[in-house]
């Protein structure tokens, strides 16, 4: 799905897979950003040629910037280029500067919460925490914000949701009301519950924690 803030088109998409899913919308597009999308690293299931070289070639010169913090053995090839924003870092937010792509007519963003507050801060969004909540959600290290964990229990109530993507953007920059996520993040909390319980009666066989789940009816986080 694609979503906008005032005139910004985002799309959220994998970087295994970008090429084919955000083709369109590139098309469509004059200018392009991409953040927290990693170089595809080759192996027998996908390559850098197959994935991001093909991304690379649909993007062409309408790109603005690619910020990621993925290290990838591909990196010093575009070490010359200006565009290119790569680093090793805790977050991708820690190497977006804020603003910098505002006013660009797409951005393409990895899911995961350090993707999301990525884009948000790219499009000039942000307040006093986001780069240490995105340090804790990708480095599961360090305490996430009241905000972030509300937020990052509504992604979780339905990963595959990319409104509730957009929403977290929507509500740092203002546009939303946190209660949009306070309500998927209680859904999520009735889950939680459930897994909690569940966990309590696993087993062990050999090197293999388990537990048995075919008779509990209702969602589970594992």
């Amino acid at each position: 799905m694609i979503f906008q803030i005032e005139k910004t088109k985002i799309q959220f998409v994998q970087f295994f897979d970008m090429h084919e899913k955000a083709a369109e919308a590139i098309a469509e597009a004059k200018t392009v950003g991409l953040v927290d999308l990693a170089f595809t690293a080759d192996s027998d299931k996908s390559t850098f040629a197959g994935t991001t070289a093909k991304a690379m070639e649909l993007i062409g010169n309408k790109l603005v910037a690619w910020v990621d913090h993925h290290k990838n053995v591909r990196w010093p090839e575009f070490s010359d280029d200006p565009r290119y924003h790569l680093a090793e870092a805790p977050s991708c937010p820690r190497l977006v500067e804020i603003g910098e792509l505002t006013g660009c007519d797409l951005v393409l963003a990895h899911g995961a919460m350090d993707g999301i507050l990525a884009a948000a801060k790219a499009l000039g969004y942000t307040y006093p925490k986001l780069k240490a909540d995105a340090d804790a959600a990708d480095t599961r290290r360090g305490e996430l914000s009241g905000f972030a964990r509300m937020a990052n229990d509504a992604l979780r109530a339905d990963m595959a949701d990319d409104e509730t993507r957009y929403q977290i953007v929507a509500v740092i920059a203002g546009l939303l009301s946190e209660s949009v996520l306070r309500e998927k993040a209680e859904r999520y909390a009735e889950v939680q519950a459930r897994t909690n319980e569940l966990a309590k009666g696993y087993k062990v066989q050999g090197q293999v924690a388990y537990v048995d789940a075919t008779e509990v009816s209702g969602s589970y986080d594992l």
